[in-house]
């Protein structure tokens, strides 16, 4: 039953028109809007006249996918496939191996909220706690790049010049020009040795005086350099020069970046295979602390006069060490592509590690853990604080070739030994040098909470 009040035009609503005012607005496929058609203007009321009017319903619109011959199809659902690998879900504390065998568990039930976020780093109470990166920091990936210039042939190095400035091998200089300086000082002495030695023999006997110089008194036996050395030392000086050339091998065979190309060979497919394994692989985030302090110690020490004095030194202590991982959910690999190993026959490519963080939540829960493992460890006056990722068969010098056989075969393992034993490394080198281009290349993993 409708109520036959009468209404006057004062008291009625404002026009009304349902096809614009409560419709969403509608797109084509291209992304523009619709503008909707005006119905036809409402008459004004009467004073005495009641008109119901009735609101058209919008009904949903229903989007029907049909192929190219008409035939209804169902709409693909974009699915997103994301892997993740939990190293341990079921961990509730990061267990310490520590120097005693003893393992101490971290409580973790507190939440790091009174922590802000992007948190960087922790800071120490003070100075004597460092934090030390353990891993080589990688360049930034605009020098990378940059220094790609592609090419239409593979060129054969950066030449001798280039080659020397990128590395120019001071240490093997260094010890290849003491061995050589001892050597040749030995036969500049053997060549000329009556004329820079002499026999100083003074006796009140002139019959028991000789001043031949294989039987002179060596106090007697006055030398010039370089017999002062060499002629004068007798058994001593060959000791001398034992020990550079036992340093001398000991640069070329665990310090030369040379040697550690030459053992990691790669054709440019089998490199590519890979960065693709190691891609794969999750990488695992260490922390190390080193507890110490340094005690005064006492000695005796004799003077060139045979005058004894005692003197004072600080020796360090280390007190107690400890390591452990940080535990976290799931991770990604972040890396570029890998690009620009056809510029050159030979190609030396240096490979970095690094991890990051996903968002915010990961890096403040790293900070809070890695300062619970601190404190937990902070046993003494001074702290070391290392931490570092590892990735599974990693090697930070690898040697390319672009194509097999572009390695000529005095560029091998047994040519730089045979070379290195002759004290010829700094001239392997050198060539190994021109006939290679140089590449860097970072493996950036990715963790999240």
């Amino acid at each position: 039953v409708l109520n036959t009040r009468s209404m006057s035009t004062e008291d009625a609503p404002p026009n009304y028109n349902a096809d614009i005012d409560s419709a969403p607005p509608l797109y084509t496929a291209d992304g523009d809007e619709v503008q909707a058609q005006p119905s036809a203007p409402v008459q004004p009321l009467g004073s005495n006249q009641i008109v119901v009017q009735q609101q058209p319903v919008q009904q949903q619109q229903q989007v029907v996918y049909v192929d190219q011959y008409g035939n209804p199809i169902q709409q693909q659902q974009n699915v997103q496939y994301v892997v993740v690998q939990n190293p341990n879900p079921t961990v509730q504390a990061i267990e310490l191996q520590v120097n005693n065998n003893q393992q101490i568990p971290i409580d973790q039930s507190q939440q790091p909220s009174s922590i802000p976020l992007n948190t960087t780093s922790y800071v120490p109470k003070d100075d004597n706690h460092k934090w030390i990166n353990d891993d080589e920091l990688p360049p930034d990936y605009e020098s990378i790049i940059a220094g790609e210039q592609p090419k239409e042939a593979p060129k054969k190095g950066m030449g001798c010049i280039d080659g020397c400035m990128a590395t120019p091998h001071l240490k093997s200089w260094f010890f290849t020009l003491l061995c050589l300086f001892f050597i040749i000082c030995y036969f500049i002495c053997l060549i000329s040795l009556d004329t820079m030695c002499s026999c100083d023999c003074y006796s009140y006997s002139s019959s028991i005086c000789d001043d031949t110089l294989e039987t002179c008194d060596s106090w007697d036996l006055e030398c010039d350099f370089p017999c002062s050395m060499t002629y004068t030392l007798g058994g001593g000086f060959w000791g001398i020069v034992a020990a550079a050339y036992i340093f001398y091998l000991c640069e070329v065979f665990f310090c030369s970046s040379s040697f550690k190309y030459l053992r990691n060979v790669h054709e440019q497919e089998t490199i590519y295979k890979y960065i693709e394994r190691l891609h794969s692989y999750p990488p695992t985030i260490w922390w190390r602390v080193e507890c110490y302090h340094y005690e005064t110690r006492y000695r005796t020490v004799t003077d060139s006069n045979g005058n004894t004095r005692t003197e004072s030194y600080q020796e360090k202590v280390v007190t107690h060490t400890a390591s452990a991982n940080y535990q976290y959910n799931s991770w990604c690999d972040v890396s570029v592509q890998m690009t620009g190993l056809d510029e050159y026959n030979l190609t030396k490519l240096k490979n970095y590690k690094t991890f990051t963080f996903a968002n915010a939540q990961t890096e403040n829960d790293y900070n809070y853990k890695a300062q619970l493992f601190r404190q937990a460890n902070d046993r003494d006056v001074y702290q070391n604080f290392w931490y570092g990722v590892e990735i599974q068969d990693f090697k930070d010098k690898l040697l390319v070739e672009v194509q097999p056989g572009a390695r000529s075969s005095t560029i091998s393992v047994n040519c730089y030994v045979m070379s290195s034993l002759a004290l010829c490394s700094v001239c392997f080198r050198m060539y190994f040098a021109s006939v290679c281009g140089r590449k860097k290349y970072v493996f950036n993993k990715q963790v999240s909470i």
